[in-house]
């Protein structure tokens, strides 16, 4: 676990988080998503040796966090030191331990970890002070051989608010997109929500819950296991 202290806010507690809901076993896999998955459970049985950083984008609710949360389960299995965050979390983090000069605890965090994965990519455009740092962290991680994960709602190609310099960074490594799940997709998963939570629909009655998902960003929600 990173190092913690007197000093460690509850912003840098709630970025190693992972939801136990979020594994392998409970991610359903079509053709929307296969891609994905599979280079998903590669690296997390080769971190730091083949495709870091790896870049996973598609619209909001169809899994991209689930997946990350995945790799980040394997690895602590394996012994592994994760940090999860999303962006606004990394620069609420970032802002508490440059206010208060302790950078080194926060550099300490982010630099010396096994995996970092990190959501919502996209919400760091403008924000030129943390692409800075970030940039610094990716070259640290990865010159030491770690692995990390982004995922986005757009390709590193539409993300016009970064520097360049960390666009390069993003499409270093494997980038995939997830698309939008079909009606089998959509049955399947309403099926593993309940078998998950333990109670019973029909087929007829999980099949019109299906049919009437939209697929924009509203509807598709189907990995939110909460």
């Amino acid at each position: 676990m990173p190092i913690k202290s007197e000093h460690s806010s509850l912003v840098e507690d709630n970025s190693t988080m992972l939801n136990d809901l979020y594994t392998f076993d409970n991610y359903v896999v079509g053709n929307f998503n296969h891609i994905a998955y599979t280079i998903a459970k590669h690296v997390s049985e080769n971190l730091g040796i083949i495709y870091s950083p790896v870049f996973i984008y598609g619209p909001i609710g169809i899994g991209k966090t689930h997946l990350i949360h995945a790799i980040g389960h394997s690895a602590r299995s394996q012994g592994r030191v994760v940090i999860y965050t999303t962006i606004e979390q990394f620069t609420n983090d970032f802002s508490y331990h440059l206010r208060n000069q302790i950078m080194d605890r926060f550099r300490n965090k982010y630099r010396t970890c096994d995996v970092l994965l990190i959501d919502d990519i996209q919400d760091l455009m403008n924000k030129l002070q943390t692409q800075t740092e970030i940039i610094h962290t990716f070259s640290a991680l990865h010159a030491a051989g770690k692995q990390i994960v982004l995922t986005s709602d757009m390709p590193p190609k539409m993300l016009n608010g970064l520097e360049d310099r960390l666009r390069s960074r993003c499409i270093e490594g494997f980038i995939s997109d997830i698309g939008t799940p079909e009606l089998k997709d959509k049955i399947a998963m309403i099926k593993k929500k309940c078998d998950i939570f333990q109670f019973s629909l029909g087929d007829d009655i999980i099949t019109d819950i299906a049919s009437n998902i939209g697929d924009d960003k509203e509807g598709c929600g189907l990995y939110g296991w909460h």
